[in-house]
């Protein structure tokens, strides 16, 4: 299992994305830049998916290189579905950094 660092790197990770993400070109440049530096550390990633309906999972799997970084995902649309798909509490907040971390324990590879 993951130690509290791989879990904070995953967030540093992920904040650093949405960061970039200001418009569908800068999300393709920015999931560029992170399978590269993802890469470059011969890491992967996997995401689960709440309010962006599915859009890091597309837009990671439309990068060529996405069979060597990109690990899958799930997309969570209704607070039901997080209880029974990924096993977590459906009535915690989302937004949070306690539920970012949740789905990231829920679907590490």
């Amino acid at each position: 299992m993951a130690g509290p660092d791989l879990f904070c790197e995953r967030r540093r990770l992920f904040l650093n994305f949405e960061e970039l993400c200001t418009n569908l070109n800068s999300k393709t440049m920015a999931a560029a830049r992170l399978a590269a530096l993802l890469q470059a550390r011969q890491q992967a990633v996997a995401v689960a998916e709440c309010a962006s309906g599915g859009l890091i999972a597309s837009t990671f799997s439309r990068l060529r290189e996405a069979p060597h970084f990109f690990r899958g995902g799930v997309v969570i649309s209704h607070e039901n579905a997080a209880q029974s798909i990924l096993g977590i509490d459906s009535m915690a907040p989302t937004a949070t950094e306690a539920h970012a971390l949740q789905l990231a324990r829920a679907v590490q590879v």
